[in-house]
């Protein structure tokens, strides 16, 4: 069956990294024409013959095990259930090839093109045994909605998450609709502009593009979701879920030490900060401070920032990246919209945005990979500019930030800006390579099924995409070592 409203609102964060591994099969596989997926020949149904133009444009695949779910085999289906499939697959893939920046990045870490990953995946589907049992139309539109969801799952499970790249759970889509419809049902728009108690949130195009994604009639439908059920008047200072136990502190040595570690930057920062907010007053004057992202997958970026960063420093900081996109068109939506959402917190260094091609040469980045100028068009260098807030209680003594290959998202965000602004010192091994970036949902037009993608491309100071290598600590720890035990290791050589 489809996605069910959940009753409340709760949160599924994926604590397990997932390991690639290509399901066998024996039959002939297809690809993409030289001019992309809508050049996409079809492949011999169920063994026939296929004519003799199909064979001329159909390269076998012999070197590699095809990127298909071995279940995904003997899933029956009609004729109409698999059309539904086969043409939402093709809209998600037209629209990743058109607007994922990080096509290259994919291919090297997985050793597969996506398109080609796209390519068997649709001729799993187009080969799937047909049934001739007789269906109605929304019968069919919803087995090709529960098998698609399942295998889009299974895609987002190989490429471990890479770029947020998957199907968006129900909960988290609600909350998605949710939030859009109340900050519309609050706002006032004036001259196209979002007006919310008196505060500027930017373009009114932007809010609107959520809403007309999110509120699909099709994605209304497979999440199964009444507008009328909800809530438009909730309090949109709030962020987050309730996660009992986020936070966790504790002193390792009086007046010396303190440690402190936050599960994940999805939970409500606000009563976190009940928390978080006296033990900072009481470790003020301590020398060390340890914060423990370890095994953080992410969440909402404002939450390090304005609940920590904000309430440990004493004067302004400001954090320089620089981002990357295609010229999809969704992907150069976004960027010019995100230029005037101020909620994101960037400014941009740059009066517009900037040629990809034009900034790298200029900048010289030892270490960043041409190849990929090929489908990168524009960049934004973006300024993350943290103030003190009027309620911070500074700390003056030295700031550890542990991090491993859990550590994504969010927190990958956290490491870079500690990084570049001095605030800590990072510890720990490379980050989980999921960042942060500009990203869109697309809802596909059978099944409604709402899928993110994430259209930007982030560089370290280096040229290294974010999304390859992660954000690499200050300090490196061996394979096997304990980030907390190395930095008490360097807390009593000092």
């Amino acid at each position: 069956m489809r996605v069910k409203k959940p009753k409340g609102l709760w949160l599924i964060v994926i604590l397990s990294a997932f390991v690639f591994v290509a399901c066998t099969n024996d039959e002939d596989q297809v690809e993409y024409g030289e001019n992309g997926y809508d050049e996409l020949a079809e492949a011999p149904e169920n063994g026939d013959d296929a004519p003799d133009e199909v064979e001329e444009s159909t390269e076998v695949v012999e070197d590699r095990a095809p990127f298909v779910p071995r279940w995904l085999s003997i899933t029956l289906v009609t004729e109409g259930e698999r059309d539904m499939m086969l043409e939402d697959l093709d809209y998600l893939a037209e629209f990743m090839l058109e607007n994922a920046p990080t096509l290259g990045v994919f291919e090297r870490r997985f050793g597969i093109a996506m398109e080609d990953a796209f390519a068997d995946m649709r001729y799993g589907i187009y080969n799937l045994e047909v049934s001739d049992h007789i269906s109605t139309e929304e019968q069919d539109r919803e087995a090709a909605a529960n098998n698609l969801y399942r295998l889009l799952v299974w895609f987002e499970e190989q490429v471990e998450r890479m770029g947020h790249f998957g199907p968006v759970w129900s909960g988290t889509y609600i909350n998605l609709l949710e939030t859009a419809l109340a900050r519309e049902n609050q706002s006032e728009i004036i001259d196209n502009r979002v007006t919310i108690d008196g505060e500027d949130f930017g373009d009114a195009s932007r809010l609107q593009g959520w809403i007309d994604v999110y509120a699909a009639d099709a994605t209304l439908w497979f999440y199964d979701v009444e507008l009328d059920d909800l809530d438009l008047y909730q309090d949109l200072s709030v962020v987050g879920w309730e996660i009992e136990g986020n936070v966790t502190t504790e002193i390792i040595e009086e007046d010396r030490i303190a440690y402190f570690s936050i599960g994940s930057f999805a939970s409500i920062a606000t009563l976190d900060s009940e928390i978080l907010f006296p033990f900072f007053e009481e470790v003020q004057g301590f020398e060390h401070l340890i914060i423990d992202l370890r095994g953080n997958t992410g969440g909402f970026p404002i939450y390090f920032e304005q609940y920590v960063m904000a309430m440990l420093i004493d004067s302004p900081v400001e954090v320089r990246f620089n981002e990357f996109s295609t010229s999809g068109a969704a992907a150069r939506e976004e960027a010019e919209l995100s230029l005037d959402w101020p909620i994101t917190g960037r400014t941009t260094s740059a009066d517009e945005i900037l040629l990809a091609a034009d900034f790298v040469n200029e900048q010289s980045f030892p270490y960043f990979n041409e190849a990929d100028l090929e489908i990168l068009t524009y960049v934004i260098p973006w300024l993350v500019e943290v103030e003190p807030r009027e309620d911070n209680i500074p700390f003056a003594g030295e700031i550890w930030l542990l991090v491993d290959h859990m550590s994504g998202s969010a927190s990958e965000f956290a490491a870079m800006k500690s990084i570049y602004s001095g605030f800590a010192t990072v510890v720990g091994v490379p980050t989980r390579r999921v960042t942060p970036v500009q990203t869109t949902h697309v809802s596909l037009p059978n099944t409604g099924i709402l899928f993110r993608v994430d259209v930007g491309y982030i560089i370290d100071d280096l040229g290294r995409s974010l999304e390859e290598y992660g954000v690499t600590p200050d300090i490196v720890i061996e394979l096997g070592s304990d980030a907390l035990d190395v930095v008490l290791d360097l807390i009593e050589e000092q």
